[in-house]
């Protein structure tokens, strides 16, 4: 069976001089008839070398991989052909052309965002971080369709990304949400390549954890407060004595409590990130959910964290208090008390150690400010 011939054609009208760009066109040669199609590239003369295609160009390497993107998709499909043992012919050509432009030219941000609501494996919490995404992208403004899904395109991104005072950290995980949808876009054949092949991106380091000390609790505990910021008390005090992540204080079942000899054991899964978790219910926790009907009082994290910071007042804290600050002081107090990390990691239902890795490096320091006290 035969099959056509793809080459490229420069300036097929004879027509490019030294200040005027010609066209490069696939030209596809098949039973002495011929199909041109642009591959929306224009250089001037000096621009163009049969062989290695944009020369001298600011934009060589990004007019290079437009072309060959535009030329491998016609041979994919040929070849496709061929492995299938079926005949070519020009109008199957153009339907699948057509086919292709309708999909690519589809805008890559709006397919993200359909994606996104799309999707019933991401919490409230993490759906609000991936549309922070979308607005990235759109205020960025040159990845618009999926044929500017390019490495050049990505390096710009990330240039733009560090141009906006956030931190590496940061950086790092917008182009962990944006690899997701590359990654759906390449399993859909949507794009050709992965733009992320050559590329990596630095992982940063995360801010120190902020936590509270025992003696720091105390006052809030002790603190004289008004009535209705009782059960907010309550909820801080119920993380820092269990190590539940907010979403997950507000899921609490009372019904996953079991009594196992003299403990109570509460088995869940991470909202976040769907990891479960094994944690011991203690005096202080016990008590809290007797004082609230059997679970944690139930309050929107904003207004959580705003009725902390009158918390923080009362109990004479400069500290600024947050819902995950709870969390992250029971994970100082654990390992201070000589748990295992491991054991450490699995109540708090973490996906990787190096997470919980981060708050051993907290007592280190903590270590190395108190031999400062020594040379006072």
């Amino acid at each position: 069976m035969q099959y056509p011939k793809v080459r490229l054609v420069y300036d097929r009208r004879k027509k490019a001089n030294a200040g005027l760009p010609a066209a490069v066109e696939i030209e596809v040669y098949f039973a002495k008839k011929r199909m041109i199609m642009s591959t929306g590239v224009r250089v001037p003369r000096h621009c163009w070398h049969p062989e290695a295609y944009v020369v001298n160009h600011p934009d060589a390497l990004f007019l290079n991989t437009q072309i060959e993107n535009k030329r491998r998709e016609i041979m994919d499909w040929i070849t496709q052909l061929s492995i299938e043992s079926k005949e070519f012919s020009f109008e199957a050509l153009s339907a699948h052309l057509k086919k292709e432009s309708q999909e690519n030219t589809t805008p890559f941000i709006d397919w993200v965002s359909g994606q996104i609501t799309q999707r019933r494996d991401l919490s409230h919490g993490s759906m609000k971080n991936h549309q922070k995404l979308v607005r990235a992208l759109y205020k960025f403004g040159r990845i618009d369709s999926f044929p500017d899904l390019t490495t050049d395109a990505i390096d710009e991104f990330d240039a733009w990304l560090h141009t906006r005072n956030i931190s590496q950290a940061t950086v790092h995980s917008y182009h962990k949400m944006l690899k997701v949808y590359v990654r759906r876009a390449l399993a859909k054949g949507l794009i050709k390549s992965n733009p992320y092949d050559k590329i990596k991106i630095d992982r940063g380091k995360s801010n120190i954890r902020r936590y509270l000390t025992a003696e720091q609790i105390e006052l809030i505990r002790s603190a004289k407060l008004p009535s209705g910021l009782n059960r907010v008390r309550d909820m801080f005090l119920f993380q820092c004595a269990t190590g539940l992540a907010y979403a997950d204080m507000m899921g609490f079942n009372p019904d996953a409590v079991k009594q196992r000899n003299d403990r109570h054991v509460y088995c869940g899964t991470r909202t976040k990130t769907g990891e479960p978790f094994y944690i011991v219910l203690g005096r202080e926790a016990r008590e809290i959910l007797d004082r609230n009907g059997g679970r944690p009082p139930q309050m929107t994290n904003q207004q959580y964290n705003i009725r902390l910071k009158v918390i923080a007042e009362a109990a004479g804290l400069d500290e600024r208090l947050t819902s995950h600050m709870a969390r992250h002081s029971f994970a100082v107090r654990a390992l201070n008390s000589g748990i295992a990390i491991e054991v450490v990691a699995k109540i708090l239902g973490h996906t990787d150690i190096a997470t919980t890795q981060i708050y051993a490096k907290i007592l280190n320091k903590s270590v190395e400010d108190a031999f400062d006290t020594l040379d006072t």
